[in-house]
Order: structure tokens, then C-alpha cells, then sequence
């Protein structure tokens, strides 16, 4: 189940969602309107809030942004030696 239908189900806010699991409301618009996926942890206490009518799968969306970049990162050498 999408999260947006959950909350109508549930007569939910976004704000009343996003204090149960403890984030910002714009966290759980973005993650709404496929603006931003959730980090792994965040998916699964949305799961265990949801009693499973959210799944893991359900949240995430491979065309939104996530968190990290991939590919490597750059070193800095070190000036002081």
C-alpha cells in the first residue's frame, strides 16, 4: 500500500504520521510526492508503524534522489607532511 493511502485510511496527516515515527513533516511530503527515498531505517520503523500495510518495497522509488551519490569519493592529500 502507497503511504498517501494509508493515511487516508487512517485519517492521518502528514504531521501526525511524521511525529509517530519520529521525522519532519516535509520528510514524509518528499517521500510522498517521490521527491526523496527514505534511508533503510526510516523504512522499517515506517513498516513496524504501519503494522506491515507499508512495506519496505511499497516506500522506495528508484527515480527519487536517496541520500548517497554511489561511485567514490575523492581523497584530500594531506598538505602537512
Amino acid at each position: 500500500m502507497k503511504l498517501l493511502e494509508y493515511l487516508k485510511k487512517h485519517d492521518l496527516t502528514h504531521r501526525d504520521f511524521a511525529e509517530k515515527v519520529n521525522v519532519a513533516r516535509t520528510q514524509i511530503t518528499r517521500i510522498i510526492n517521490k521527491k526523496r527515498n527514505p534511508s533503510a531505517h526510516l523504512m522499517k520503523t515506517i513498516e513496524e508503524v504501519t503494522n506491515g500495510e507499508v512495506t519496505m518495497q511499497d516506500l522506495f522509488n528508484p527515480e527519487a534522489p536517496t541520500r548517497f551519490k554511489g561511485g567514490k569519493r575523492k581523497r584530500h592529500e594531506n598538505t602537512n607532511e
